[in-house]
């Protein structure tokens, strides 16, 4: 048994730690979203509250041999809101960059960012915000710069749509005026020199079409690298959700499938002839985070 967490050798699969305690869980339920490496140490983030038996407010330490949290007391990790997550780690040098949905760090209020130096927590600024479900989805380094997306709309006092960077001292937007940005959520960041590639579920970036994937460099910002014809990205109305949403974008007749954090089906409904669903929760439907999946893209939903 491997709880959210497990190492391959090349050859077999092992737990990290043992007993029903190993890995890192949760009473209700956990999951495992982000991994990095420092030195001989592996950063695990997520959304759990037990890492080997160890209180770890989702994210946690793993040596090789035993898990630690970061910081001590209740206050340990990211927390603050009522579904805490961590969703990125970046590392340079010694500290750590944490990305996710949160309000805490250690007990220091960051924003959804924060940073770990091996021995506490700060905040960047006043970190991002502006939307009805505020995250940083991703964090890429380059140089002195850090840059994270997710979904928001201001960072650090400064108009933001999505996407922002960090030298160190404040916070700047990817691209000027209402443009900057994307139009929707970014999901995944990643370097190849000196452009950044982004991922997510927006249609236009820095006010140019782009579906789903753009990038940003220093010569010419988030410009256009799909070659499909822009789509509308489906929307989910009101998310978070109680009972009903409306779900738009989908393509026509296409069954549009709803599942929970461990991947399991949990929902399916068909699309009308103008791409809409409706998505009513089932009795007995827990509160949390799931993906609704069409041919489209994916959307995150929140179940209050």
């Amino acid at each position: 048994m491997a709880n959210n967490i497990a190492k391959w050798d090349g050859e077999n699969w092992s737990s990290l730690g043992t007993g029903p305690a190993n890995g890192v869980h949760d009473a209700v339920y956990s999951v495992v979203y982000a991994l990095a490496v420092r030195g001989s140490d592996m950063y695990v983030g997520g959304r759990f509250t037990q890492a080997g038996g160890v209180a770890s407010n989702n994210i946690a330490k793993w040596d090789g041999e035993n898990w630690s949290s970061l910081g001590t007391g209740p206050a340990n990790g990211i927390h603050g809101v009522p579904y805490e997550e961590v969703h990125a780690l970046a590392v340079r040098g010694s500290d750590m960059y944490v990305g996710g949905q949160f309000t805490q760090a250690g007990g220091v209020a960051a924003n959804n960012i924060a940073k770990w130096d091996g021995t506490g927590w700060s905040s960047l600024g006043t970190g991002p915000a502006g939307r009805v479900i505020d995250a940083v989805h991703a964090v890429a380094i380059s140089g002195a710069a850090l840059y994270v997306g997710g979904r928001f709309t201001q960072i650090g006092g400064v108009v933001a749509n999505n996407a922002a960077e960090w030298d160190g001292t404040s916070w700047s937007s990817l691209g000027m005026g209402v443009a900057n940005g994307t139009n929707e959520t970014i999901n995944c960041l990643a370097f190849r020199g000196t452009d950044m590639y982004v991922g997510g579920l927006f249609t236009l970036a820095g006010g140019k079409a782009a579906t789903r994937l753009a990038y940003y460099g220093t010569a010419v910002p988030l410009a256009v690298t799909s070659g499909r014809s822009p789509a509308v990205a489906p929307m989910l109305s009101p998310n978070p959700m109680s009972a009903v949403a409306t779900l738009t974008g989908a393509a026509a007749g296409e069954i549009v499938q709803v599942f929970n954090i461990r991947g399991q089906l949990v929902l399916k409904a068909e699309a009308d002839a103008a791409g809409t669903v409706q998505l009513v929760r089932p009795v007995g439907m827990p509160a949390g985070v799931y993906l609704v999946h069409t041919s489209m893209g994916t959307v995150r939903l929140q179940l209050d």
